[in-house]
């Protein structure tokens, strides 16, 4: 069991070794060194008495004097015995039994307060795990693939002096002291030959950290060999992990010294744990010889049994310590270090990273050990949260069917799924329509550790992951996604069934302990639904259906009655973007509660784009992939008989693209009897929806040049408006690109906006017209349409047009920069700036220059909302106003429902708040 394949958590199986024949002289003082205990186990009070082990011989046993040839070893099978003997090994077998019903492993926590027992390699052990005494039922803890073997300090033997930062830095620090030399032989340290492997060499240990930061992870390599000042000096700043590959004794970790090479300088235990301490160290790894070896006497200023190096960092405040018992080889100790870190990488615990290692390395003849404190935080190295708020991150309303006496701008507001659902603080019950292949929990999770985690950090959960309060409270993330995937079997019937079904199940059980109802949990179900060919069922115009999306919505409304706080997302992909829009759509319906209820409705959003996909690439002269007699939406006969007795006059000088032909030709054998512009409109929206990519381009551009009937011109062009990417190729071909003189390009036919008809073109979409009209150049002060435009567009739209018809100097020029950021400064309206910014008027300033008397301005809030959520701006809004943050969800806590203060804010929680279909409006 490597890899995911491990357990996702570990459940704490403690035995407690209580010495009762008095302290010994010492391992090695004493010969026989027999050592008399009692074992506890602690979770279920049960005490096992009168058992004796052998100290000496079990160094002998871990130092290799008297070898594991097998499974056999009389020694290691008698430490297992008396490790867990009787009815304390009948439970810790069960528990073991159970690994196998689900993803939870077995945590073996050995606690002692007697250095003696403590210096006993219980690691070693060899167990009956069935009970049955075969040969083949043994097996040693530290291999066992359901096992993690930890040493924890007894609690209330010395209290952990650890109070980590509030907010850690997943920084790694890699250290290494491999090369130092002790001409004096004051260390005892062992002679190296010019020839001799390097521990982690600068090419191995480069090569490791060029593989962390290809994964997002923040490394620092100090010189080598390290200083104790250059230690220090790196850790100086927040840290996550620390390795050191090196030399070590049982009395610290040695490096150069301020002299050089040639003037080695031990680090006690206590400084470093000091240094790890303050820094926010979660996880030390110790890959050098003896680190955790057991001295096996007191260490002086604690009752705790653990004397070791790796044991004092524990004690020091230091979580997670790994240190290695014995002497281990320099090539080990590098592979160890790498594998320990890209198990880390991973997002795995450390539990399973150590055991990720182990599997790894197949050399034998080195035990590293693990250390941790009593509390055990569930640290996980989390990668650089990618910045928030890119493309990927937009997605738009799932309209349904056109209506052309409305708006037919289906991706009018993009909603950002990092505002939507990453800053929500109740219940989400959404649905998302997406390409196949996307990994949603990890994008979620991304934006909950990602730079705004520092303003939405939840209330009563001050410190920050992996971490505790001082009330000893662990924190946690505001919220942990999971993964479900719908197989349409039986929907969970309770809280432990559902965690069978989870991908992994990180932090499950702190989460549930600590909001019960589910509030700190996000799940993420999948639901992939059929293309053609795949059992997908067709119909008609409305394109593929997915199969029944019931069993889905089932196991959402499932998850919802369990854990009535929790955020369920409902993911929809497939091969075919209609039968997912469609699935979508229809799961939507059936997730609406009824109209009577106070539930919040879900929001159905896509990030699908209409017409990307391989079906509908049918080329001239092929057969498209749909069923016969399948009802194709049908255009007009007026509007495409006009086409075909245009190609029949051949005025065009130049032979047409044939996908024209083709369009023209496919269309008039499926025209309908329909006369008004609005009847042709609401056909083409259907068809560019629904048929073949190329065909649409084509007929796009056919339409745009039509200038037989401006009725019908202007009709295909209210159809293209529904989309934005069919309005460029509509404006392309209409318009072309801008001239110098800013007169139309030769051979085109500019649009006339006195004579587009009011009924088809709204305000909105002549809006969206000239939208478009300005997306024909990079510089939009040269794509800027005819003044006629600036009384047909919105207020806010008319402003920049007029700006932009004087803007000085080239686009991205210094003149023209300084003139962008006088003129959205004087902006006051949010959605004014909103629209400037949208156009591309100063793409080049940066958010932190958009501000008036140290506050934001309302270009700055729209950029804001508009931009990647990086760092540097999310750390602009801890300086306004608290009701402003919380108005908009930039705080801890939510504003009330009611009152003055969203209603003050109600423009401004327009960018960042959207309302998209089947949700409710922002209230």
């Amino acid at each position: 069991m490597t890899g995911h394949d491990r357990p996702s958590e570990y459940r704490d199986f403690t035995v407690r070794l209580v010495r009762t024949d008095g302290s010994g002289t010492g391992v090695g003082q004493n010969d026989a060194a027999w050592v008399r205990f009692d074992v506890h186990g602690v979770e279920h009070d049960i005490w096992e008495r009168g058992r004796s082990v052998s100290v000496t011989k079990a160094r002998q046993l871990a130092e290799g004097n008297a070898p594991v040839a097998s499974k056999d070893s009389s020694i290691a099978r008698d430490m297992g015995r008396v490790l867990l003997p009787g009815a304390v090994g009948k439970l810790f077998r069960a528990a073991l039994a159970n690994t196998g019903q689900g993803r939870d492993g077995v945590r073996l926590c050995i606690e002692t307060d007697d250095p003696e027992l403590a210096a006993v390699p219980w690691e070693i052990s060899c167990v009956d795990v069935n009970g049955r005494g075969a040969v083949e039922d043994r097996e040693f803890l530290f291999r066992h693939p359901a096992l993690s073997v930890v040493r924890r300090p007894v609690p209330g033997a010395r209290p952990s002096r650890a109070e980590p930062s509030s907010d850690p830095v997943d920084t790694v620090i890699l250290c290494t002291a491999l090369d130092v030399s002790d001409p004096h032989e004051r260390l005892g340290l062992p002679v190296r030959s010019a020839n001799a492997p390097k521990h982690l060499s600068r090419q191995s240990l480069e090569d490791v950290a060029r593989r962390l930061d290809a994964l997002r992870y923040e490394v620092v390599v100090p010189a080598d060999p390290v200083t104790y000042d250059g230690l220090c000096d790196e850790l100086g700043s927040p840290a996550s992990v620390f390795c050191f590959g090196g030399h070590g004794t049982t009395e610290g970790i040695v490096v150069a010294g301020a002299d050089g090479r040639e003037a080695p300088t031990p680090i006690p235990p206590d400084d470093l744990a000091r240094i790890l301490r303050e820094a926010g160290v979660q996880i030390a790894l110790l890959a050098a010889c003896h680190t955790a070896t057991e001295q096996g006497v007191s260490r002086e200023g604690t009752h705790n049994g653990w004397n070791s190096v790796a044991g004092a960092l524990v004690d020091g405040g230091v979580p997670w310590v790994i240190g290695v018992r014995g002497p281990v080889a320099d090539s080990v100790a590098a592979d160890l270090t790498r594998e320990f870190l890209l198990g880390l990488a991973a997002q795995d615990s450390v539990e399973n990273a150590l055991a990720h290692a182990r599997v790894r390395i197949t050399t034998g003849g080195w035990l590293p050990v693990l250390y941790t404190s009593v509390y055990m935080p569930d640290v996980r190295l989390r990668p650089r949260a990618p910045v928030v708020g890119a493309p990927g991150l937009r997605a738009f309303p799932v309209q349904g069917e056109a209506d052309v006496s409305e708006p037919l701008a289906w991706d009018d507001r993009p909603c950002r799924l990092d505002v939507l659902w990453g800053l929500d603080r109740g219940p989400v019950r959404g649905v998302l329509a997406d390409r196949p292949g996307t990994d949603l929990v990890r994008e979620l999770q991304d934006v909950e550790c990602g730079p705004l985690r520092a303003v939405t950090r939840p209330p009563k959960r001050s410190a920050a992951v992996g971490e505790q309060t001082a009330s000893k409270e662990e924190a946690l993330v505001r919220r942990e996604w999971y993964g479900v995937r719908c197989d349409g079997g039986e929907v969970p019937r309770s809280v432990g069934s559902l965690a069978l079904m989870v991908s992994r199940r990180y932090d499950w059980t702190r989460h549930l302990k600590h909001d019960p109802d589910g509030s700190s949990l996000g799940f993420v179900v999948s639901h992939r639904v059929a293309g053609p060919g795949a059992g997908a069922e067709y119909r008609g115009g409305n394109g593929w259906a997915a199969a029944d999306a019931r069993a889905a919505v089932d196991l959402v409304r499932a998850i919802g009655a369990l854990l009535r706080g929790a955020a369920v997302v409902l993911h929809v992909t497939g091969a075919d973007e209609e039968a997912v829009l469609r699935a979508a759509e229809e799961a939507g319906g059936l997730l609406r509660p009824p109209p009577d209820s106070s539930a919040v409705l879900p929001a159905v959003l896509t990030r699908v784009g209409r017409g990307d996909t391989d079906r509908r690439s049918t080329a001239p002269g092929t057969q498209d992939s749909r069923p016969s007699g399948s009802g194709d939406p049908p255009p007009s006969d007026d509007l495409f008989d006009q086409m075909l007795e245009r190609e029949e006059q051949a005025e065009l000088g130049e032979p047409e693209d044939p996908r024209e032909v083709h369009a023209r030709e496919r269309l008039r054998k499926l025209a309908a009897k329909q006369k008004e512009p609005r009847d042709e409109a609401r056909l083409l929206v259907g068809y560019f929806r629904d048929g073949p990519r190329a065909d649409v381009e084509a007929l796009l551009r056919v339409l745009a040049r039509d200038d037989r009937d401006g009725a019908a011109r202007y009709a295909s062009l209210a159809a293209a408006a529904f989309r934005d990417d069919h309005l460029d190729i509509w404006l392309e071909a209409a318009e072309g690109l801008p001239t110098a003189s800013g007169g139309p390009a030769e051979g085109t036919m500019p649009i006339e906006p006195l004579r587009l008809p009011l009924d088809l073109f709204p305000e909105s979409v002549r809006t969206r017209v000239a939208l478009g009209l300005l997306r024909r150049d990079p510089d939009p002060a040269r794509a800027v349409p005819h003044p006629d435009w600036d009384s047909r567009v919105t207020s806010d739209l008319s402003t920049v047009l007029r700006y932009l018809r004087s803007a000085p100097g080239d686009r991205d020029s210094d003149i023209r920069n300084e003139a962008d950021l006088r003129f959205l400064l004087r902006l006051d309206a949010h959605t004014a700036a909103a629209t400037a910014l949208r156009v591309g008027v100063g793409s080049a300033i940066r958010i932190d220059q958009l501000t008036r008397a140290g506050e934001l301005a309302p270009a700055g809030w729209a950029a804001l909302s508009a931009r990647p959520l990086e760092e540097a701006s999310v750390r602009l809004l801890l300086d306004e106003a608290e009701w402003r943050r919380r108005a908009i969800g930039f705080h801890q806590e939510r504003a009330e429902h009611e009152g003055d203060l969203l209603s003050s804010a109600e423009d401004l929680r327009a960018l960042f708040v959207p309302s998209p279909p089947f949700a409710p409006a922002p209230t």
